[in-house]
């Protein structure tokens, strides 16, 4: 999905690193804390999908001290919601019509698991990590 510029997160703070280095100046308790963020959406995955727990948690924790954390807290709060909706679609629709269509609803969430493992890696490293495909819910 296309969106405009000022839907995004502010990230110019932290766009001047050079890519391969991340920002001088973020805290490695900052990192630290950026990459649960994301990482934390693969624990719901047991809990029946709720992979924006986590995330909205780490981000509701964190989000005041940090606009690194603040920052990442919003995009994977924001792509855990969005991918939310099309795996409850999915697994309603693949129960009431037929098993074998289970296997879209377990394709969104390895979708999501792999996205946030991505982004996870990118906020270990002090990097700005934007989702592909994200609602911006909260801005």
């Amino acid at each position: 999905m296309a969106t405009d510029e000022s839907e995004l997160p502010n990230f110019q703070e932290y766009a001047q690193a050079p890519a391969t280095t991340g920002h001088a100046s973020i805290k490695a308790d900052d990192k630290q804390w950026a990459m649960y963020a994301h990482m934390s959406a693969l624990l719901g995955v047991p809990l029946a999908g709720f992979t924006f727990l986590g995330p909205i948690l780490c981000w509701l924790y964190k989000r005041e001290g940090s606009p690194f954390v603040d920052a990442h807290g919003k995009e994977a709060t924001n792509f855990q919601l969005t991918m939310f909706v099309p795996f409850v679609v999915t697994l309603v629709l693949a129960v009431s019509i037929t098993s074998y269509l289970l296997i879209v609803p377990i394709g969104v969430l390895l979708y999501g698991g792999v996205m946030a493992i991505m982004a996870g890696v990118q906020a270990g490293e002090g990097k700005m990590y934007q989702y592909p495909v994200s609602v911006r819910v909260i801005k």
